[in-house]
């Protein structure tokens, strides 16, 4: 019979919904629209986020911050997804009804293969770019 100490014991971190928007307290800032109180684009708001908006640089570096005190050393870190701000195809949208996240069933392909779409995909990754770094930074 074996027996397990503290050293044995490995774990994980999982980030999931970070919604990290680069863009909070300028006027390209996410505002979620069921929140009509919310105010993201403004250079007065809290530098760690406010409700209804996501998620500032402030923020996502606190909490990766706190993560790193409480498990300096994982075996692995997940990152499952919602990482980049609602309404990122809504930057390159020419109209608030071009945007994917307004469309349903067949109109979200047609948008998906629209050109602002593309480009708003290539910002995507810009961001999601971003993130790994300060992840990897923090």
């Amino acid at each position: 019979m074996s027996t397990s100490t503290g050293s044995d014991t490995q774990y994980f971190l999982w980030f999931s919904d970070i919604h990290y928007d680069p863009y909070y307290s300028t006027k390209d800032a996410y505002r979620a629209g069921y929140n009509t109180k919310a105010v993201c684009n403004s250079t007065s708001i809290p530098s760690m986020g406010s409700i209804g908006c996501d998620s500032p640089k402030a923020l996502v570096d606190s909490a990766l911050a706190y993560a790193s005190e409480i498990a300096a050393s994982p075996s692995f870190i997940v990152l499952s997804g919602d990482s980049i701000r609602h309404g990122i195809d809504m930057l390159y949208a020419s109209n608030n009804h071009e945007g994917s996240e307004n469309r349903v069933g067949s109109a979200v392909e047609m948008a998906a293969h629209s050109e602002y779409h593309t480009d708003a995909m290539k910002k995507a990754g810009e961001i999601i770019n971003n993130l790994m770094a300060i992840i990897a930074d923090a």
